[in-house]
């Protein structure tokens, strides 16, 4: 099925293309992302074999050689290459209590590359919003209870060089 620009948003977007596939795990990539060396479906994917409190995974994204360094110093940020990183169920009342900050990174996920469990999806699917439907999703399902695990190991290489102004709109403005 072809989606007129006009009719695309990410988060209904990706519903529609989910709907219409099989299998307990739902691997999200975006069409600019490409996976950095062997073995990144497995690395991305695998704990969600040994862990049912997981609704999903995410993968580090790394610059292309080349790409502006504060690009690069952007995703460094996004996406450290320091090691796993889990984030933990919360209740409303913990979420609440938490600063912007806090909750920006509590809620971070990204569908740039990432793996959903189906079961999960069912309950949550990713909202219908024009941008940053990987982050609502993210809070929604930290909120009923499951867990989010960032795979460090499990690289893309993806990069946008939209300059500061349209990484803001693109970011802040939806």
């Amino acid at each position: 099925r072809v989606l007129k620009t006009r009719t695309f948003a990410h988060g209904r977007t990706r519903n529609e293309a989910i709907a219409v596939t099989r299998g307990e795990w739902i691997v999200l990539m975006t069409q600019d992302a490409r996976p950095a060396g062997p073995g990144f479906l497995g690395t991305l994917c695998s704990p969600l074999g040994n862990d049912e409190r997981l609704a999903g995974t995410w993968a580090r994204q790394i610059a292309a050689p080349g790409t502006d360094p504060l690009v690069e110093a952007m995703l460094r940020r996004w996406c450290p290459p320091d090691g796993d990183r889990r984030q933990r169920a919360l209740g409303p009342a913990e979420f609440d209590a938490m600063t912007p900050v806090q909750r920006a990174a509590r809620c971070r996920f990204d569908n740039v590359a990432s793996c959903i469990r189906r079961a999960v999806w069912a309950l949550h699917p990713l909202p219908d919003v024009p941008f940053g439907e990987d982050t609502a999703w993210a809070r929604r399902v930290l909120l009923a209870g499951h867990d989010l695990l960032y795979r460090s190991g499990a690289e893309v290489i993806h990069a946008h060089e939209d300059g500061p102004l349209a990484t803001f709109r693109r970011d802040r403005l939806g």
